[in-house]
């Protein structure tokens, strides 16, 4: 028996270790979704995906989604809220996968706001391959 590839480490979700982030704020105002962050992923694994959204008018709501490699991959987030509110989603990526997060809001005379796209794990233990 011997070792048929090097170590790697496999990412699962959690808050441990902040991975990755795009911490820029910004506003929308398309009805239809449009990318406005997007963050390269280094390792496969699971990881925890964090996002901050919020309205510029209590009666309209701002919208927010991860997509990974520009197909819609996360749950759709909303909220009227004009403080923002962080989502939390544990998503599944492949090694050089693009993670992004994409916006929109109800109507278009009123802004959506985004900020602070962050990526969360845990590296855990070490894996290591064996041939047999």
């Amino acid at each position: 028996m011997g070792i048929s590839s090097p170590q790697k480490h496999i990412i699962s979700p959690n808050d441990t270790l902040l991975l990755g982030f795009a911490n820029t704020e910004g506003t929308a105002y398309n009805t239809t979704y449009v990318q406005y962050k997007e963050i390269r992923v280094g390792i496969k694994g699971m990881y925890r995906v964090k996002f901050s959204l919020k309205s510029q008018n209590g009666s309209w709501l701002a919208y927010g989604k991860i997509y990974k490699n520009g197909l819609a991959l996360g749950t759709e987030r909303s909220t009227v809220s004009t403080s923002y509110v962080t989502f939390t989603e544990d998503l599944d990526f492949d090694c050089l996968d693009l993670l992004q997060l994409w916006t929109k809001v109800q109507n278009v005379s009123w802004a959506s706001y985004w900020k602070d796209l962050k990526i969360y794990g845990d590296l855990g233990d070490p894996v290591v391959l064996l041939d047999t």
